[in-house]
């Protein structure tokens, strides 16, 4: 019981960064303790043993008896009684430890790692305990605001994943959930983003939207105006729409700071090449077209191109 007493004021680290049933901790330690109490189970059935050959006259060692049948059942009784007695004591350890201490040790932690939402709560409690409601409505306040995020968080994974799984068959339906992604996320946009534009322009690109398209690049060239795969559908957009000037300046920008970006699929070769065959530059679209073949012999559109340059 005194283990089971200590067990969730001890374990305060595992509670506070793991989700699981606090009644684990009295009964780890109720099992513990009867553990340790099993090795002395053979020296009590010795002393039985030895108590049977004396004389029970002049002894007061017992001998084995159908009694002691009922010794694994006492053992039970004995192991729910301890571990609903180290229930009660550990919460009342909880309840009345040093709330200074704790306090002390939680604000560290909530300095190292501060979107922890249970801790703040329980930073607020313990200010409540200290009879401090201003500091309590901080922290519980700060709670609030963790919820909020974390649950923006897992609403814009929900609303992403619908927009993906639907973009192949319903361009326009998976254009409308990206949309309400960035409804939801507001201006609290970051790097992290930059894959849903670029899942957003390729919708918007299929339904023929290009100039959509062009403004949706735009902005998230805003937060990362570095970022190979958002420049090269920016291009794709600029060619959707016949600008393939513009389309070959962002193709050659990517492929200085990447040369061998154009080896990543055939399709990306050929979409290079077509740009600089639409502006008459037919040297830099053969070196294209022919890496296009060399990945992938049998992609027809390559094929139709060098046939045209032919």
């Amino acid at each position: 019981m005194g283990l089971g007493a200590q067990s969730i004021t001890s374990g305060g680290r595992l509670i506070l960064n793991q989700a699981f049933p606090r009644a684990l901790l009295p009964l780890s330690s109720t099992l513990s303790a009867m553990l340790m109490f099993l090795p002395s189970i053979p020296v009590y059935i010795v002393f039985y043993l030895l108590g049977s050959s004396l004389d029970h006259s002049k002894t007061h060692l017992p001998g084995p008896s159908w009694a002691l049948l009922w010794y694994p059942l006492l053992l039970v009784i004995l192991a729910i009684q301890c571990f609903g007695l180290s229930m009660i004591f550990a919460t009342m350890s909880v309840y009345f430890r040093d709330t200074n201490k704790f306090l002390t040790y939680l604000l560290r932690l909530d300095n190292i790692s501060p979107l922890n939402v249970e801790r703040k709560c329980e930073i607020g409690k313990c200010y409540v305990r200290k009879k401090e409601p201003e500091n309590a409505k901080e922290f519980f306040d700060k709670a609030i605001l963790c919820a909020h995020e974390e649950a923006k968080r897992y609403l814009c994974s929900i609303i992403s994943d619908m927009a993906n799984a639907i973009l192949e068959t319903s361009p326009e339906l998976s254009e409308q959930y990206f949309s309400q992604y960035f409804a939801v996320k507001g201006d609290d946009l970051s790097k992290d983003d930059i894959v849903v534009f670029n899942s957003r322009g390729m919708a918007m690109r299929r339904q023929g939207k290009w100039r959509e398209a062009l403004q949706n690049y735009e902005t998230a060239l805003k937060i990362d105006p570095e970022d190979q795969r958002l420049l090269y559908n920016y291009a794709l957009a600029h060619a959707d729409g016949e600008q393939h000037k513009k389309a070959v300046d962002l193709y050659e920008q990517v492929l200085a700071q990447q040369p061998e970006f154009h080896l990543q699929a055939a399709v990306v070769s050929y979409n290079i090449a077509n740009s600089y065959y639409h502006i008459k530059n037919l040297k830099a679209a053969k070196k294209y077209v022919e890496a296009a073949l060399e990945i992938d012999p049998d992609h027809a559109s390559s094929k139709k191109l060098r046939a045209r340059l032919a």
